[in-house]
């Protein structure tokens, strides 16, 4: 029996690939021949698509030549490489580092707190323990020039009223607002009448001053104005501290002259210098922060009030040196301390602070 046997041959053997053009839809058939090997790369020849690629990589080669540019890159390379091994070392970023424990963490910082400088009290630093604004003063002593000494000296609202010769200066603040929340406002917002029983209808409880401050503080400013909206009922001066009264827009920028003056007349009726917040409630579009900064910025240094609770500087930058009432009563504790140290003082004779009621 005979078996037929085909033979094929390379020569004969043909592959038809098809490649899309780039800019037209037909595709382009393309015979490349295997026989002899005229594309087989293991016989040391190169396709045409080869042959171009290596013309444009020597061309590319003596253009960044014509430039210098390998010299360049050799040159930053040799300027940013450290020269000492260990330099090169700790630049080597193939190797990898082991990360500390967390007891070698607490062991480095209590080492770096060891290590800083610590503060000393005035009796063991061996200063006075006077503060910044009594050195300031007291540096200036012996200045012969009455000018010299007011430029440098905190000066009080009268001296400052005098060196700028303002001929009628506002009355004098108590550093008390003896008022309540504007009438229209009250009847409006369903307020009590007075402080105490809008305490006592919403809710009652210990009043904390420092509530508001340490919600901001911890919360920041967006949570303690959510925490004085809550309060116009009970404690209407920590919502007009941050809040218009209802239907009003709040103002902002510059205070125009009309509501300059409208402050004046409040604080000619009923005082100011604390409860910014109810102070607000008799203006129309701002809140208790922009009553205080007003009165501080604007207000004393114009002449329009004063208040022996602030102090101001030659620039015209008012400086709050605190209750006036409550500074004289402090001064003459430490002197009756003093006296009864030395022994010569009266055992009967006790001098208190009269504190005011507290801000509900």
């Amino acid at each position: 029996m005979i078996q037929a046997s085909k033979k094929t041959s390379k020569a004969d053997t043909t592959t038809i690939t098809t490649t899309p053009q780039k800019n037209n839809n037909k595709k382009k058939k393309n015979v490349v021949k295997s026989s002899g090997g005229t594309a087989n790369r293991s016989n040391g020849m190169l396709s045409a698509y080869e042959l171009e690629r290596e013309a444009r990589i020597q061309q590319n080669q003596a253009k960044l030549a014509a430039l210098n540019i390998p010299t360049a890159v050799s040159r930053m390379q040799a300027a940013v490489t450290p020269s000492r091994p260990e330099a090169r070392a700790r630049c080597d970023t193939t190797t990898p580092r082991r990360r500390k424990t967390w007891r070698e963490q607490e062991h480095d910082l209590q080492a770096a707190a060891k290590a800083m400088p610590r503060r000393k009290s005035a009796r063991l630093s061996g200063s006075d323990g006077k503060t910044n604004a009594q050195k300031h003063n007291d540096s200036d002593d012996d200045s012969d020039s009455d000018d010299d000494d007011l430029v440098a000296k905190l000066m009080t609202c009268d001296e400052w009223c005098k060196k700028q010769e303002i001929e009628k200066p506002g009355p004098r603040m108590e550093g008390r607002f003896q008022g309540w929340v504007n009438e229209q406002v009250r009847v409006t917002c369903g307020i009590r009448e007075n402080a105490a029983a809008a305490w006592e209808a919403g809710g009652g409880g210990k009043f904390d001053r420092n509530e508001s401050k340490g919600l901001r503080k911890s919360h920041g400013a967006e949570a303690a104005k959510m925490f004085a909206k809550g309060q116009l009922r009970k404690n209407p001066n920590a919502y007009f501290y941050r809040h218009v009264r209802p239907g009003d827009v709040q103002k902002d920028g510059e205070w125009e002259e009309d509501e300059i003056q409208r402050f004046v007349e409040v604080a000619k009726q009923y005082g100011c210098g604390d409860k910014w917040g109810l102070f607000a409630s008799h203006l129309s579009g701002r809140v208790g922060y922009q009553c205080s900064a007003v009165y501080r910025h604007v207000i004393i240094p114009r002449g329009l009030l004063r208040d022996d609770g602030f102090r101001i500087k030659a620039s015209g930058e008012t400086v709050y040196v605190g209750d006036p009432g409550r500074r004289e009563a402090a001064e003459k504790r430490g002197e009756l301390k003093k006296s009864k140290e030395a022994g010569t003082s009266d055992a009967g004779a006790i001098i208190t602070a009269s504190a005011p009621a507290p801000e509900v």
